[in-house]
């Protein structure tokens, strides 16, 4: 299987709202880079299962407290943007 290395902001984006639509409880139906994250209800293993999902899929490995002053969804991603593995570090 070959996985995908080099994510863009917006591909990020992209698997970040289908990941929170995929693993948390509740969250609006206009979800987007503007939703506030005080608006998707997501418990601790609802967040770890996403943190799992984003190492498997984008090969991101955050570090606990990386979301702090996040307050949108787009503020999640640009935190989660400097975690991206260089095209070189990642694994095929």
């Amino acid at each position: 299987m070959t996985m995908k290395t080099g994510f863009t902001l917006d591909e990020l984006m992209t698997l970040c709202l289908e990941l929170i639509r995929r693993n948390a409880q509740d969250f609006p139906a206009t979800l987007s880079r503007h939703t506030p994250l005080d608006e998707i209800t997501m418990d601790s293993l609802d967040l770890h299962n996403l943190m799992f999902d984003l190492h498997d899929e984008a090969k991101i490995m955050v570090v606990p407290g990386f979301e702090e002053g996040a307050e949108t969804v787009g503020d999640l991603v640009c935190a989660l943007s400097r975690f991206l593995p260089a095209e070189s570090e990642a694994v095929a």
